[in-house]
């Protein structure tokens, strides 16, 4: 289990709060998928490696989808069980996450 602590959280929610009024345009996208992987690579304290994963996962797919399908996404066991303790406190602030705006335009 990820060792989450207060700070991590603010961090997070001020981030996805920051993020949500702005950065709609496509040529921005790619600043915010960085920015989202690499907050997300440090609440969870993942490598290097696996950031830049997660930041071509979502890049492919959206932040929505990503959470949506993590059982399906080609990360280990281990990495998939801290994201969805990850989905669960995004869920527990803003609700189930296929109704979460992530600030990404569409469907996503």
């Amino acid at each position: 289990m990820v060792g989450l602590n207060e700070s991590h959280f603010v961090a997070l929610f001020s981030y996805k709060n920051q993020m949500k009024g702005g950065k709609a345009m496509q040529n921005q996208q790619k600043d915010y998928y960085q920015e989202t992987a690499e907050v997300m690579a440090w609440i969870l304290e993942l490598d290097k490696e696996t950031e830049q994963k997660v930041k071509k996962t979502i890049e492919s797919i959206g932040i929505k989808t990503f959470f949506l399908n993590i059982d399906s996404l080609d990360f280990t066991d281990e990495v998939k069980e801290k994201l969805k303790v990850l989905k669960t406190v995004i869920e527990a602030f803003d609700g189930d996450i296929a109704n979460v705006d992530f600030g990404e335009g569409g469907d996503q």
